[in-house]
């Protein structure tokens, strides 16, 4: 299976002036053995889990519904020098991180 992460723009703005070439997006191949339980737990509810390439995506408010939606997550990582199971673990981190932030400020149930 494939995994596909696009790289956050202003990241790759910033690493740029540091003369530093960050790609857009990186696809990567990963075994899904490798994931944690919570890990395969946060795909499914993504619906990526069992999609070919496997597309990390993040929770957000849906702007028309007091719901929540999922987007493409964006990285804040220099894809190029990252193993993939480093990438899945930020990656996990941020998406904690966004369902407390939604918990707390839309009282939304992710």
């Amino acid at each position: 299976m494939n995994m596909v992460v696009t790289v956050w723009r202003e990241f790759r703005e910033q690493q740029f002036l540091l003369g530093i070439e960050v790609p857009e997006k990186a696809e990567f191949p990963f075994d899904a053995a490798t994931l944690t339980v919570p890990q395969r737990e946060k795909m499914l509810k993504t619906g990526q889990a069992i999609c070919d390439p496997c597309i990390l995506k993040e929770p957000i408010k849906d702007p028309n519904a007091n719901r929540v939606a999922y987007v493409p997550w964006e990285a804040n990582l220099n894809l190029t020098n990252m193993r993939p199971v480093h990438i899945v673990a930020q990656w996990e981190e941020d998406f904690d991180e966004r369902v407390k932030y939604l918990k707390e400020r839309f009282a939304l149930d992710v």
